[in-house]
């Protein structure tokens, strides 16, 4: 992102790429990056013949080439970013013999900064450019589609979806306080146990939210003394989006409504090019802010066996390796649970995983948003 996120601001006639010979599919992929993006589908984009990484006179030689080339006499700047050290002093040398202005695009810090010919620095600009999530992923080799139903429905804006927006808002509002609820319909849902389903010792909240689901038409609400029964109605939509799909369409709606991001998907599939094949992965919400993109997982089952909190965990960590999608994609686990126990917890904070859980839904957005701002790593 940094090699991009300069044209995306700047919006250059042309962004002219010197690359090695371990990177060049690199400088194809941000070309195909441009390609998704409307305000710079149309900018050229060159990439150079790869050079020696470590040898700064090559990075010269071709530095000199291109200012003198088709656009010399036109406005230059050089991105210094990405590159390794003797190819950036390489450049900067024939940056300085030309008179032409270097960028340096710190994205812990969310700013470019501008330098002189002679490397004093003259400024910094906020980066407040929005990257679409087709273009983050286009940067690095891969591509979103959505996934039925429920991502190609709000891709459609299906009108049978509001009520289970409607719904998703409810649970998610509901803290931790959806999961006794919830746990006791899976098993019926999923069709390991037979209906209606008994929530023992229900509470004011719980009967509170059994009965908004009721009058979504999601389920029969019943009390028997101190229980309630609950009978999930039989259509399939209905089962899945009991069994976990409700926690992804509230996550993706709270990001949407709050306004906090470039881009927000649902439900989609990432599709990868490797040299064995293509690689598809299923993500479950996915976000972008100044060229920064989280990648969320939602569990709404039990986590507290050491199988299940290491699938969750190994899940985001086999996606978002650094050399697949960039230092500046982020891990995030969205879960229902009340509580999250310390194994899980250690396990995902050594692979820098930001949790959430339910105490912390209704404020879910702005905890996303929190992991993609400046100066988290």
């Amino acid at each position: 992102m940094p090699v991009l996120i300069p044209t995306l601001v700047f919006r250059p006639v042309s962004t002219q790429l010197l690359v090695t010979d371990g990177v060049r599919s690199v400088g194809e992929n941000i070309r195909d990056a441009l390609r998704t993006h409307q305000d710079t589908k149309t900018l050229g984009c060159h990439v150079h013949e790869p050079i020696r990484p470590y040898w700064p006179e090559d990075a010269a030689a071709q530095s000199d080439r291109i200012f003198t080339g088709r656009y010399n006499g036109r406005r230059f700047a050089l991105n210094v970013t990405g590159g390794t050290t003797l190819m950036a002093l390489g450049a900067r040398r024939a940056a300085a013999e030309h008179n032409v202005p270097l960028l340096y695009v710190d994205t812990d810090n969310g700013v470019i900064i501008t330098l002189a010919p002679d490397g004093s620095v003259t400024g910094e600009r906020e980066i407040t450019v929005s990257v679409p999530t087709s273009t983050y992923l286009a940067a690095h080799s891969a591509t979103v589609s959505a996934r039925e139903p429920w991502g190609k429905a709000i891709e459609r804006r299906e009108s049978w979806l509001k009520p289970f927006l409607e719904a998703a808002t409810v649970l998610g509002q509901a803290g931790g306080g959806s999961e006794r609820l919830l746990d006791v319909i899976r098993p019926v849902c999923s069709g390991g146990a037979a209906g209606p389903a008994e929530l023992p010792e229900v509470t004011t909240a719980e009967e509170s939210l059994a009965n908004r689901l009721q009058e979504f038409g999601m389920i029969e609400v019943a009390r028997r003394g101190g229980s309630l029964q609950v009978q999930p109605k039989g259509d399939e939509r209905i089962r899945q989006f009991l069994t976990g799909h409700w926690l992804e369409l509230y996550v993706y709606r709270a990001c949407l409504t709050s306004g906090l991001f470039d881009d927000v998907c649902l439900s989609v599939d990432i599709r990868r090019r490797t040299e064995s094949g293509t690689v598809v992965n299923e993500c479950d919400v996915l976000t972008t802010l100044r060229g920064r993109l989280a990648v969320i997982s939602c569990k709404t089952a039990r986590l507290d066996h050491k199988d299940e909190n290491k699938g969750a965990v190994y899940e985001l960590d086999s996606l978002l390796q650094a050399e697949l999608m960039g230092l500046y994609a982020r891990k995030v686990l969205v879960t229902n649970r009340l509580a999250l126990r310390p194994p899980l917890r250690n396990r995902a904070g050594l692979s820098q995983i930001e949790c959430i859980w339910g105490p912390h839904l209704p404020d879910v957005a702005q905890r996303i948003q929190s992991c993609l701002l400046p100066g988290r790593r």
